[in-house]
């Protein structure tokens, strides 16, 4: 299944925290091959450089959000609303 109906399937179920952080034109580029690296090993998809420390920081967001989403929902049994809160203090940082 491709990586766009699963970001779609996310969307479509009142889940739309993680197609927000998925780069797919990143994830493709690097998928197909489709990039150059520099002379200083730098990433340019399309010639344009990628911040990857900017992209490395959206992953370790998204691990923080699946972290509160399984601590308040899973383990404590919490009501989503308080993960929406949660969440939003989070995207806001």
């Amino acid at each position: 299944m491709s990586l766009g109906r699963k970001l779609t399937f996310l969307k479509s179920n009142d889940f739309p925290y993680i197609p927000i952080v998925i780069d797919r034109e990143l994830r493709n580029s690097i998928a197909h091959h489709d990039f150059i690296l520099g002379d200083r090993g730098e990433i340019i998809i399309n010639d344009k450089q990628v911040d990857i420390d900017t992209k490395i920081q959206e992953i370790f967001r998204l691990g923080k959000i699946l972290s509160n989403f399984y601590d308040l929902i899973i383990l404590k049994e919490r009501p989503e609303d308080e993960f929406i809160e949660v969440l939003c203090s989070i995207l806001d940082k």
